[in-house]
């Protein structure tokens, strides 16, 4: 069952397996309440705020609840989260709850209980973790999953491929201060100790059984596990392990200087600029390494060469996946952080000049690295957009809005509505917008009916398409929008994967946070009621 300690080692919580939630002073050990019953099954995990003024509780009974640790009465109405909660984890600045269940992980705002995104891995997610920044939440899963997966907090798109090593369920992670070295506890008698950066395990520590807590020291210079063999084991983190992780705030050319007799300086460097994010200096540096095993006098150095590409061969490989994905793109699209209308070339300039692409050219380093999936997330990640589904009204033509900044022209019906799009997709964290009205030129009949041909295949690979109800204010005004009876309305409902909808003042449609409205039961029946088809088959429906 669950245990933990307030931020301010004042308090130190437990949960019971009937529920019942016990607190003690963590000075005195002085019992703090009577057992209070706060669940009504097992409470699995626990979690205290950052200010320790919060308790966030989550249970078998597949609800997570708030607790005033000052009068220890619940906060709020309980989150249902529909799944038993295996695990429940503050973000570093408290403003996000993480919550993983048998059947997903849900981030809530632990203020209003309102979901703000959910995303499933292949299994029970047993275990969460916060690396320090909030950049990034780890997961673990169970035993037909047994893999550490991390998740981008911008996007909560899962970063790379899963960390694996572990055969049997992962109980436990936990990520140093520091934020450079990860532990895992597993069913399979072993604690693992991985480096984040590169997610590779660096040792491998054994239990005489299974491990189900972990833990790192106050100076991160130790581990402490405990398993279902009763027993607390305590490990010293390995020197070498220690010394590997290069803080970033030291002046990187002094503290690592290659050594010009050695190839191998130039890596370390090349590894620190990385985890420093001076990305072109990492690329530099890689370069020099090359130049060094390739002139090195021995023969078995020159012939360590062969395993590493260079910046030329990592630009061809990703430009050959970039060509694959934008294949099924739109021939325009907006820019939402500029506001400027960009063809395929300015789009993959913006991205060869982007951290994201600098960032992937400084850690694909070696051969193998350009057959991984990474650069193809990478750039799927990137180059993802969101489309527009309409009724039309006064509306901008591509010419009214080439080489202009959208955000600063003057609003008149037409760019407002453009504006507010650009702005809900940039809110959504996408970069990328496509409408019908102005990323197409409708002077040019080749792209015109090119463009028509496609556009089922542009709508069904966006990420997300926006459906602007320009004559919906309220809730249950849907089944009498205007948008109902336009030609396009089927294909362009049908085809993504992902819709949201949004009300006349740009307002999400019903206030209604589900990422993907097509999930939202309340909109799908207005739906049906509007379009006389099945609400399970307008979700459902796939091309033939």
């Amino acid at each position: 069952m669950g245990s933990g300690i307030s931020r301010d080692g004042q308090v130190i919580i437990s949960g019971g397996g009937k529920g019942e939630l016990i607190a003690w002073d963590g000075v005195t050990g002085e019992s703090l309440i009577e057992a209070i019953t706060a669940h009504s099954w097992s409470i699995f995990s626990l979690d205290f705020s950052p200010n320790s003024e919060v308790l966030a509780t989550g249970s078998r009974d597949k609800t997570t609840k708030f607790w005033c640790t000052k009068t220890w009465k619940q906060q709020g109405n309980p989150i249902a989260c529909d799944a038993v909660v295996y695990c429940v984890r503050y973000s570093p600045d408290g403003n996000l709850l993480a919550i993983a269940t048998s059947r997903d992980i849900q981030i809530c705002n632990p203020r209003t209980g309102d979901c703000i995104a959910n995303f499933c891995s292949l299994a029970d997610n047993m275990s969460l973790a916060w690396t320090p920044n909030g950049r990034q939440l780890l997961s673990a899963g169970s035993g037909s999953d047994s893999t550490i997966r991390g998740w981008d907090s911008l996007n909560w798109k899962q970063i790379d491929h899963p960390w694996s090593g572990h055969t049997s369920l992962i109980n436990a992670i936990t990520i140093n201060s520091a934020g450079t070295l990860v532990a895992s506890a597993s069913h399979d008698n072993h604690v693992r100790l991985w480096r984040l950066s590169d997610r590779r395990t660096i040792y491998v520590f054994k239990h005489s059984g299974a491990v189900c807590s972990v833990t790192f020291s106050a100076d991160g210079k130790h581990i402490l596990s405990g398993g279902y063999d009763k027993k607390v084991l305590e490990w010293k983190v390995p020197e070498d392990a220690l010394s590997g992780d290069v803080p970033i705030e030291l002046p990187l050319d002094v503290a690592i200087e290659p050594n010009p007799s050695s190839y191998l300086g130039y890596e370390e460097k090349r590894a620190a600029l990385h985890r420093a994010k001076r990305y072109d200096e990492a690329i530099e540096t890689f370069q020099n390494m090359l130049l060094k095993l390739e002139h090195s006098p021995d023969i078995q150095t020159r012939e360590l060469r062969q395993q590493y590409v260079d910046r030329s061969e990592v630009e061809v490989a990703i430009r050959k996946i970039i060509d694959v994905q934008l294949e099924n793109a739109p021939l325009r699209l907006l820019d939402t952080y500029s506001g400027y209308l960009c063809d395929q070339n300015a789009q993959i300039s913006a991205f060869k000049a982007s951290t994201e692409y600098k960032e992937l050219v400084s850690s694909t380093t070696k051969r193998a690295d350009l057959q991984g999936e990474r650069i193809k997330h990478v750039v799927a990640s990137y180059f993802q957009y969101v489309t527009l589904s309409h009724r039309w009204g006064k509306e901008l033509r591509l010419q009214d809005i080439q080489e202009k900044n959208v955000y600063k022209m003057n609003r008149a019906d037409g760019v407002v509505k453009l504006q507010s799009f650009c702005k809900a997709s940039h809110d959504a964290r996408y970069r990328w917008a496509w409408s019908d009205t102005c990323c197409i030129d409708k002077s040019d009949g080749a792209e015109v009916s090119k463009s028509v041909n496609s556009m089922f295949t542009w709508y069904h690979h966006s990420a997300l398409t926006i459906v602007y109800l320009s004559d919906v204010s309220k809730p249950g005004e849907l089944e009498q929008s205007e948008w109902n009876e336009r030609g396009w309305t089927f294909q362009e409902l049908v085809a993504p994967k992902v819709v949201r909808f949004y009300q006349k003042d740009w307002t999400i449609y019903r206030n209604d946070l589900t990422p993907n409205h097509k999930h939202s039961d309340a909109i799908m029946e207005e739906l049906r009621e509007a379009t006389g088809i099945d609400s399970r088959a307008l979700v459902a429906f796939r091309p033939g």
